[in-house]
């Protein structure tokens, strides 16, 4: 995840449900969605929704005895405050939005916060990776938009990166079990849209121009990539 992800999980941790217990299950309930969409110049958007299971955090608040104010009738107070949401503005520029944002899918929803933030070129984005990284306390490279980088070669532009594992991979025996049962309901997803054709992917699945990559509990991570020329006939594009 990168360090909005992180940002959030360090508000949940402020309510009250402590311990070791807290990385575990945090991790188990997070629901990550990127979203990048690149125009023909290579501008564009990137947006990432990130949220927790609040059903899941109520009931281990619960469990553990959670008195904190936030308990399991109401859970995690996911809200940011005003000051919050004026220093990513400030980091990333105008055009930045925070706000909070909730999903509901299979029966669970998931209550986080939403960062939109523009790009007016392929340089700009490729910076803004390692800024996300960097950004705030608890930051990390696991985040697509971390690595996500584009080339342009002639009239074709490559998007690469990594999609991480979520199950973290030095859990063994026991405890790989019990992550596994922790980490079952996580899901991290990556869309990428594009103008014009697409001539190579390896998305899982796509949605109009949209090109979609899953990763769920423990599946490994796994490289991503995609190529397109934007002048190009986008009913000629190839399928995942």
């Amino acid at each position: 995840m990168n360090a909005f992800g992180a940002r959030v999980i360090g508000r949940i941790a402020r309510v009250g449900v402590v311990g070791a217990l807290l990385a575990v299950v945090l991790t188990g309930c997070i629901r990550a969605d990127e979203r990048i969409t690149f125009d023909a110049q290579g501008a564009g958007t990137y947006e990432m929704t990130f949220g927790m299971d609040t059903a899941m955090m109520r009931e281990m608040a619960a469990a553990m005895g959670d008195s904190g104010g936030q308990g399991s009738s109401s859970g995690p107070n996911m809200s940011m405050s005003d000051a919050e949401r004026a220093e990513l503005v400030a980091k990333f520029g105008p055009g930045t939005e925070v706000d909070s944002a909730s999903v509901t899918e299979d029966g669970t929803t998931w209550d986080g916060a939403r960062i939109r933030i523009p790009f007016n070129s392929v340089e700009r984005f490729n910076a803004l990776g390692p800024e996300l990284a960097a950004s705030g306390s608890g930051g990390s490279s696991g985040s697509p938009a971390a690595t996500l980088q584009v080339t342009v070669q002639d009239d074709t532009f490559t998007a690469t990166g990594r999609l991480e594992s979520i199950m973290p991979s030095s859990a063994q025996g026991p405890e790989a079990a019990m992550m596994a049962h922790f980490f079952g309901k996580a899901i991290h997803i990556v869309r990428v849209t594009v103008p014009g054709q697409v001539t190579a992917t390896n998305a899982d699945y796509r949605e109009g121009r949209t090109y979609i990559w899953e990763n769920e509990g423990d599946d490994p991570a796994r490289e991503m990539r995609i190529s397109w020329r934007p002048a190009g006939n986008p009913a000629l594009s190839v399928e995942p």
